[in-house]
């Protein structure tokens, strides 16, 4: 798992407010590389230390 998949893992599983992340790859490879993000599922504590991390 890249740093830029757990990002936009992290904003998918956002709710309040409600965060939709727009990514701009310049290449194929770019975009590839950020799909597996789709799929990361995050565990409720991972959540809470990506929100603190954040604050």
């Amino acid at each position: 798992m890249r740093a830029n998949q757990l990002v936009l893992a992290w904003l998918l599983h956002q709710t309040s407010p409600r965060a939709v992340p727009l990514i701009g790859p310049r290449t194929l490879e770019q975009y590839e590389a950020a799909l597996p993000a789709l799929d990361l599922t995050l565990s409720a504590e991972q959540l809470a230390r990506l929100d603190a991390a954040g604050a």
